[in-house]
């Protein structure tokens, strides 16, 4: 009996796609390989072609598509077998397979129409890293088109739609990235979520001395009874009042991650501790933490749960674009605004995610999007939030949010999480 004849289990393998194929088989029995009775089983010839269906939405044959210089030790991209993408790439099998008395990643790869074909992921072709990815994007924004890049995008995709000639002059990767951002909004479309009403949102302030006291000598009268209220219960402090807790006037704001100085957005959190993490104040710190909630209904791109990778052997869901292409971007784009703002950081770092902060503001989905939600690097398990509005963002009779009230805290312990950066051990 050939390999191709053998019968092989759901429990043989890891990626979910592969296992949901085998467990929709009609046929029962004992696994050729791991010896599993009473399973779903499934010909390793039935299996070979459904990975290979997976294969192709992913990859393709280098040989016609990437340069093959003899002189130059051969294929120009880093290529791979069939075997090194099922074990190492995309890790399909279980660890208990390997431990089989029958080789089944042998037995799967040999069936494979693949299996002397070099192979190369099709979002690497034409460079290193596709066009698309963060780091073009940044080298880009920072060095090249940093006010007009989006029009150009609009310009060299609408030239694109017409079939315009002009278009033979454009650079490459100004031409990805405009097809970049031609499928970005659908594809970010699926990261919209609602923060409903009655939902808290914090916000912390360092405490100043000299600031508290000249704005209490300036504070202004409650502007409607919730306020009033909120100021006869002793929710309003003796120091920072509503207009020093919610965002900044245009005068006062810094370089943001998110917003650039003159730009005023609301920074704030799920939780006060996140809060006040964000801020990172030292030890015996005083510390205001305001409470907003919810009086609109607002839409925020959802980046603190990126959803998990898609298995490309998962043909209903998976889409090269947005798994190899649009959903790293996003990632890096998330882990670049959750850094805390460094006290040496050059201002030209921050004007990518900036840009990209505006661009989400105005172009991703069909109605306004009023913000952004991403995990906090400072809080493990926190959660931030920006609101792309000024202080009337709860100052105004159109506000979002309803000044709650506020305390002023003291910090009486920090705690650390270390790990060696020489090669060491993790602490």
């Amino acid at each position: 009996m050939s390999e191709s004849e053998n019968w092989c289990c759901p429990n043989c393998f890891s990626d979910y796609a592969i296992r949901s194929f085998i467990e929709n088989s009609e046929e029962e029995g004992e696994c050729d390989f791991c010896g599993a009775r009473n399973a779903k089983v499934m010909l390793v010839s039935t299996v070979a072609e459904f990975v290979d269906e997976g294969i192709a939405r992913k990859y393709e044959n280098a040989a016609e598509s990437v340069p093959y210089e003899t002189a130059e030790g051969g294929y120009q991209w880093p290529v791979s077998d069939i075997q090194e993408i099922l074990c190492h790439e995309e890790m399909i099998f279980d660890d208990a397979c390997f431990k089989c008395d029958r080789d089944l990643v042998t037995a799967i790869t040999r069936e494979s129409r693949y299996y002397t074909v070099p192979l190369v992921e099709q979002c690497l072709i034409g460079g290193e890293q596709y066009m698309s990815s963060w780091e073009n994007f940044c080298r880009i924004i920072k060095h090249d088109s940093r006010f007009t890049a989006f029009m150009r995008f609009s310009e060299i995709t609408r030239n694109r739609l017409l079939d315009d000639p002009l278009l033979d002059d454009v650079d490459f990767d100004e031409f990805s990235l405009a097809m970049f951002w031609q499928d970005m909004d659908d594809l970010a479309h699926e990261l919209l979520i609602e923060i409903p009403l009655g939902r808290t949102i914090c916000r912390a302030r360092m405490a100043e001395e000299k600031e508290e006291k000249r704005r209490a000598t300036e504070r202004k009268p409650p502007t409607d009874r919730k306020d009033a209220l909120a100021m006869l219960h002793g929710h309003e402090t003796e120091g920072f009042g509503h207009e020093d807790l919610t965002s900044p006037p245009v005068e006062r704001t810094k370089n943001s991650r998110m917003s650039p100085a003159g730009i005023s957005y609301f920074y704030g959190g799920e939780d006060a501790a996140t809060c006040i993490a964000e801020i990172r104040p030292h030890l015996g710190a005083r510390v205001y933490v305001a409470e907003f909630e919810t009086v609109a209904t607002l839409t925020v791109l959802d980046l603190a749960e990126l959803p998990p990778p898609v298995s490309p052997f998962d043909g209903e869901r998976y889409s090269l674009r947005f798994e190899e292409e649009q959903k790293p971007f996003l990632r890096e784009f998330a882990n670049e605004i959750s850094k805390p703002i460094g006290p040496k950081d050059e201002p030209l770092e921050y004007i990518p995610t900036q840009v990209f902060s505006e661009f989400i503001k105005n172009n991703i989905g069909r109605n306004p999007i009023h913000g952004i939600r991403y995990k906090s690097a400072l809080k493990k398990d926190g959660v931030s939030v920006v609101l792309f509005r000024g202080p009337d963002v709860s100052l105004s009779p159109e506000r979002w949010l309803r000044f709650k009230g506020a305390s002023r805290v003291r910090i009486h312990s920090i705690a650390y999480e270390y790990s060696q950066s020489d090669g060491g051990e993790e602490q």
